[in-house]
């Protein structure tokens, strides 16, 4: 509702947990290439739920190079690309209309968080920028990651910046208990959505 899907083409997700967006996306048709950065094991679990959910897997590829990527973005037979995250610097200076990251950025310390921001930056066409990150949180080492630190610099257009309606919760099984097996958990804080989008690298 909020921007124009039509000139949207080549979207990627960072972080994905569960292929829960890049199965949305690929389920819909809206997108000619989709791409997912995540840590090995997880892009393993995401290539077992895409071929579940009866994807073809003659569609699928693993992306290591960047002239893989360039022969992705313009092989009409592959929509579906996976890097590992120790490769997400391939898709600097790329054709990338959308990132999105749902609840990952927040996991992660600030340097790469900075370095992911580097190669959105970099999309030689410009692109947008879907966040919807937890306002503050503390990792399992005691870091404090903080989504205001986020560098959010650059980007021009401001389509969205506030809670998130649709992302306060989660849920948790409960075993044994029927007819109600699952609990909803408020997240430990406010969860903050932006929809922003920075300018193409060429018009600076």
């Amino acid at each position: 509702e909020k921007i124009d899907l039509e000139n949207i083409n080549n979207i990627c997700v960072i972080g994905d947990g569960q292929s829960n967006f890049a199965a949305i996306a690929l389920e819909s048709q809206k997108f000619k290439k989709v791409l997912s950065i995540n840590l090995p094991e997880v892009l393993l679990n995401d290539f077992n739920l895409i071929k579940k959910m009866g994807f073809p897997l003659n569609k699928v590829a693993l992306l290591e190079t960047k002239n893989q990527v360039h022969n992705y973005l313009i092989n009409e037979n592959i929509k579906f690309g996976m890097i590992e995250a120790n490769n997400a610097n391939i898709l600097t200076e790329e054709k990338i209309d959308l990132f999105v990251n749902i609840a990952s950025f927040g996991e992660m310390n600030l340097d790469i968080v900075n370095n992911y921001f580097k190669i959105i930056k970099s999309s030689i066409h410009g692109t947008y920028l879907y966040s919807c990150n937890r306002e503050k949180k503390e990792l399992p080492d005691g870091t404090i990651t903080q989504e205001k630190d986020y560098p959010w610099e650059g980007f021009t257009k401001k389509i969205l910046d506030e809670k998130a309606p649709w992302h306060s919760s989660y849920y948790k099984l409960r075993r044994g208990l029927i007819p109600i097996p699952k609990i909803k958990i408020p997240f430990d804080g406010p969860i903050i959505h932006k929809l922003l989008f920075y300018p193409s690298v060429k018009n600076k």
